[in-house]
């Protein structure tokens, strides 16, 4: 099984399991009908790319939380993206996470609307577990406004 999705209470939550490649996350589009969009603008999400905890971050123990001003177009593509906001990641750290969003936000896509609009969303990220062999990422999105990648060491098969 390479990952399940299910709502709970509002929330998209997906689970899946990496052997420390980018496995099939990147390619599962989730097509939803989430209300409004950020409180702000009242942008509705059409389409969110899950994304697994980077690679690097996990070996490197990264964690923390990244705050993100989204530029979207008329058309609904998220066109820029900046970080407004950190806490409890180093600036290594930092640069590691800041990407993945980047790369992760480019293949979202918003309802169209008339003008340009501006979607904050906190990306928190945090790590369970010591990390020896695989893990398991838990991508979770809380609507409007948040979402929260927990990654999870696996536990070796025992033989």
């Amino acid at each position: 099984m390479i990952g399940s999705i299910s709502t709970v209470g509002g929330r998209l939550i997906e689970n899946g399991t990496s052997t420390g490649m980018r496995l099939a996350f990147g390619l599962i589009l989730l097509t939803m009908a989430l209300p409004g969009g950020s409180a702000a603008e009242g942008r509705a999400v059409r389409r969110i790319v899950s994304m697994e905890y980077p690679l690097l971050a996990i070996h490197a123990r990264m964690q923390g939380t990244i705050v993100v001003a989204c530029g979207v177009d008329t058309g609904g593509n998220v066109v820029s993206v900046t970080t407004v906001a950190h806490k409890g990641v180093t600036a290594q750290g930092r640069a590691v996470l800041e990407r993945a969003i980047r790369e992760n936000l480019k293949e979202w896509l918003f309802e169209r609307s008339s003008h340009l609009s501006e979607v904050t969303i906190t990306f928190d990220f945090l790590l369970k577990g010591e990390f020896r062999g695989s893990a398991k990422t838990k991508f979770i999105v809380d609507w409007p406004d948040h979402v929260t990648l927990i990654s999870q060491e696996v536990p070796a098969q025992i033989q």
